[in-house]
């Protein structure tokens, strides 16, 4: 156990609900004096009493905003990292916030109907980096009706994957019909 690690977790990391406070310091409980620890998935969730699928998201959460750095190790337990280096207090919804809008500002200003920002926002940050970039070149070839109204909302057309689907031009035998 590092007394700093655990210290950190409580006392310089700010802005995270209950169960994601807990899952930090049973991490930190769990890290060495150089901020490494390899806990398995069952012993965060036993020490911090959260779901598994709570500390999965978590976890995701704190790699994404640069409070632990992660490294899968198969047949193994993962190892994690701790940044506990940083000498001011980690904001936590300043950097969720940055990581969330990733790319969103280019997908927005080019989606041609500009309703219900927050649910596309979230849609967005939900999508993988692979997703986001696929989704911005999709935006160029899908074709969207020319009323308004028939332009479905950004966050369905994230959600539901529009940018895959086939064209409604299907050829037969080489002619459009």
């Amino acid at each position: 156990m590092s007394i700093a690690a655990v210290s950190w977790a409580l006392n310089e990391v700010r802005g995270l609900r209950a169960a994601e406070k807990a899952i930090l310091i049973a991490l930190a409980d769990r890290a060495d004096a150089d901020g490494y620890c390899f806990p398995s998935y069952q012993d965060i969730t036993e020490r911090s009493g959260a779901h598994r699928e709570t500390v999965a998201l978590a976890l995701k959460k704190f790699e994404e905003i640069g409070l632990i750095q992660r490294k899968r190790r198969y047949s193994k337990s993962n190892e994690y990292y701790l940044c506990i280096t940083q000498r001011e207090p980690v904001r936590v919804e300043e950097k969720a916030a940055k990581s969330k809008q990733d790319g969103f500002d280019e997908f927005w200003s080019a989606y041609p109907r500009k309703t219900a920002k927050k649910p596309a926002t979230q849609a967005w940050g939900a999508l993988s980096k692979k997703d986001k970039k696929a989704a911005v070149v999709g935006l160029t070839t899908y074709e969207f009706s020319k009323e308004a109204r028939y332009i479905p909302h950004p966050a369905t057309w994230l959600r539901q994957r529009r940018w895959e689907d086939v064209s409604e031009l299907v050829t037969a035998g080489g002619l459009e019909i």
